[in-house]
């Protein structure tokens, strides 16, 4: 991706449905940006986000204001 997050171990770039593959847990952090408006079922985008998050997990998101 061109990103250098040294911080970072890995990057994934994904969807909702595909957030499936991943066991329960295994991130740090989620980065929604200016899509979840747009999502037809957030809810269960958000249940996903939280599930694949470790506890005290981090999740940003940002929608475009109207």
């Amino acid at each position: 991706m061109g990103v250098n997050l040294p911080w970072a171990q890995r990057i994934f770039r994904t969807t909702r449905h595909n957030l499936s593959k991943f066991p329960d847990g295994p991130f740090d952090g989620v980065v929604c940006l200016w899509t979840l408006m747009d999502i037809p079922d957030a809810e269960a985008t958000l249940a996903s986000v939280a599930r694949v998050l470790r506890p005290e997990g981090w999740f940003v998101m940002c929608v475009t204001h109207p």
